[in-house]
């Protein structure tokens, strides 16, 4: 390098612009801290101390040591120095007689020294050029890493394209079949009306289709929500044939619950049994009848079968209790021929037994009132009525008449009518009638009396025989006093 330097001519000027630079405190480039500057202070004043060797001629000293704050020396300068004397003095131990010889001993120290100084630079830059060689090695496995992830985008980019189209024709075909099943489910109820006529006609063949069968009801209801939904979309296609079919079924089987022509057979003791057969059966009578009045509202056919259903029941019933009521109170009446007020009372109890018998009968089968019940119970206590009225009429005794007007009053209307006006009130107004009647009678006969025995009364001497009458009721009263005293007497 001390060749180098030494044939190519030196630009003082470039050499200062490049020092300058480097030691530039703007934009240095090699900046150094404030440590490291005080550092070079106190070295640069350790290697201007140096001792001057003393086998140098004078003359040559003095020259070394006018050069010595010209010539730059490094952290290793001295030590450079002694090593370059020490290697002359084992190899060739020479001396330094003239300036030429000093010359040339000083740029091969400065060459020495160059090189010593440069060895760690060019260890540095080998050093760099082995980094630079795998820096630019793993920069080409980088780029081959960039360039298979560049691949593995574009292939990632197109499978999450054809994935999201793929899931874009999923969710389509999710939304058509989720369309197309909620159509079918549409049309299939509203078909499930037009083919419940094939189901209702296959029932309603059966021989063993009874209005009190389970099955009833429920194909009454169906036949009740198809009649609707035909009435409400006239539109469809054969909505008017279909809906003229289920009214035809739906009349077929209302009828069915019309009553037959026959009539009951009536034994001694038909009036007890009849009312164990007739609970029996209430339940499974009572589920079809709250249907039929459920829907009185809808339709007037409705209406008309639950009028005929309760013309049944109390002409059914009538025709049960009609002649065991008559035959029971003839047989009471036939019992008591003297005892009118006895006879009062057991037929008023029996009839109100019978209409709150009645009253709860009823309601076993139906769960509406109705005036059909009460026209019913008022025609059989009339039986009550048109037996005892014959009796009443001929009462003469104004204490019997007194006494059957209170029983009515106060034992019938006050206690248990009263008490229990719902299911007596057609009791009521028989009992009523006959109480019009009864005190009717009783004005009548205290009209006969007080004009026979009152005004055309006609004292006999018997009569007027005061106050001998009292001294001879006395005189008995005291003999027979006497008479007891006289018994006792002899008894003890």
């Amino acid at each position: 390098m001390a060749d180098t330097l030494q044939n190519k001519p030196v630009n003082q000027r470039i050499i200062r612009d490049r020092l300058a630079a480097w030691e530039s405190k703007t934009n240095s480039k090699a900046s150094l801290t404030d440590k490291q500057k005080d550092s070079i202070i106190e070295l640069t004043t350790k290697a201007s101390e140096r001792v001057i060797p003393e086998d140098l001629p004078e003359d040559e000293a003095q020259f070394a040591l006018s050069k010595k704050q010209d010539v730059p020396q490094s952290p290793s300068y001295h030590e450079t120095i002694t090593k370059f004397f020490q290697t002359n003095e084992d190899d060739s131990p020479c001396k330094i007689e003239n300036a030429q010889q000093f010359l040339s001993w000083f740029a091969e120290l400065e060459n020495d020294i160059e090189k010593e100084d440069e060895d760690t630079y060019r260890s540095y830059i080998t050093e760099l050029q082995h980094y630079e060689s795998q820096c630019e090695s793993i920069l080409q496995e980088v780029s081959g890493a960039l360039d298979f992830l560049n691949g593995l985008q574009h292939q990632y980019i197109s499978v999450s394209t054809k994935t999201n189209a793929l899931h874009e024709a999923c969710e389509d075909l999710l939304t058509e079949q989720t369309r197309l099943m909620n159509t079918a489910e549409n049309i299939s109820n509203k078909l499930s009306y037009f083919n419940e006529y094939d189901r209702i006609t296959a029932k309603l063949g059966l021989p063993s289709l009874t209005v009190t069968n389970e099955s009833f009801v429920p194909m009454l209801s169906r036949l009740d929500e198809c009649i609707l939904y035909l009435n409400n979309n006239p539109r469809y296609k054969e909505s008017p044939v279909f809906l003229t079919r289920f009214r035809q079924y739906s009349t077929n089987a209302t009828q069915q619950v019309q009553p037959t022509k026959e009539s009951p057979s009536i034994g001694d003791n038909a009036f007890t049994l009849f009312y164990g057969k007739f609970r029996a059966n209430s339940t499974r009578v009572k589920a079809l009848m709250e249907q039929l009045e459920i829907r009185i509202d809808k339709s007037p056919e409705y209406l008309q079968i639950l009028s005929d259903c309760h013309q049944c029941y109390f002409n059914q019933r009538e025709l049960l209790l009609g002649p065991s009521i008559s035959t029971t109170i003839t047989d009471l009446a036939s019992k008591h021929v003297r005892d009118h007020c006895t006879l009062m009372r057991s037929g008023c109890a029996f009839m109100v037994h019978v209409c709150e018998d009645e009253y709860q009968l009823y309601f076993n089968f139906f769960s509406k009132p109705t005036s059909l019940l009460d026209d019913m119970l008022e025609r059989l206590c009339s039986h009550l009525y048109d037996t005892l009225r014959p009796l009443i009429i001929h009462i003469n005794h104004l204490e019997t008449l007194s006494e059957l007007c209170s029983i009515l009053k106060i034992e019938m209307l006050e206690e248990h009518v009263l008490n229990n006006a719902q299911e007596l009130k057609a009791f009521e107004i028989v009992c009523r009638q006959m109480l019009m009647d009864i005190q009717e009678r009783f004005v009548y006969r205290t009209y006969i009396y007080i004009k026979s025995d009152i005004l055309s009364y006609t004292p006999a001497q018997g009569d007027l025989a005061y106050p001998e009458k009292l001294e001879m009721m006395e005189v008995r009263y005291t003999q027979l006093f006497t008479y007891s005293v006289i018994r006792l007497t002899q008894k003890n």
